[in-house]
């Protein structure tokens, strides 16, 4: 029966083990040098949609989330919902509401 059991727990922890792997994000920066935003704005939007033609999950990136990604990168921070634009406006936050 304990056999039967470690068995079973072996082959639940390797399916979270793959789930985790096969989970990840990517981050590509695109550099376009054009003298138009127009131009600029076609050319991402062209390569936006090749990515997606190869079956890959492509979106423009929002101010929270790029933020979010550096906070992973350079922090390790995961868990953190909301990311200031500036270091250490939390403390400032508080330090007004209380004078």
């Amino acid at each position: 029966m304990v056999k039967q059991l470690c068995l079973q727990e072996i082959a639940y922890l390797d399916e979270i083990n793959i789930a985790m792997s096969t989970s990840r994000e990517f981050a590509m920066i695109l550099r376009h040098r054009a003298d138009r935003l127009d131009d600029a704005r076609r050319s991402i939007m062209q390569t936006l949609n090749l990515i997606r033609e190869h079956q890959f999950h492509a979106r423009i990136a929002t101010k929270d989330s790029f933020k979010r990604l550096l906070a992973i990168y350079y922090v390790g921070d995961i868990y953190t919902e909301h990311v200031p634009d500036f270091d250490g406006m939390q403390y400032m936050e508080v330090n007004n509401a209380t004078v």
